[in-house]
């Protein structure tokens, strides 16, 4: 038997990169909407998957290099 999960997380380009994830139960909501910006908030929620943005990651992640 497997199990499946998936939640989002933040990779902040800085130097070194660090990554940031929202908190369980009641930190999730207040957390999501610290670390992301607002255009975000429904993808982040679990109502849609974000597959979506990563063009978006990949391209910002070429300008940074």
């Amino acid at each position: 038997m497997s199990t499946e999960s998936s939640l989002p997380v933040a990779i902040h380009l800085t130097d070194p990169p660090t990554a940031e994830v929202p908190g369980d139960g009641s930190l999730n909501e207040p957390d999501r909407q610290r670390i992301f910006p607002e255009r975000l908030w429904d993808l982040t929620a679990g109502d849609e998957n974000g597959y979506g943005l990563e063009p978006d990651l990949r391209q910002r992640i070429q300008e940074k290099a």
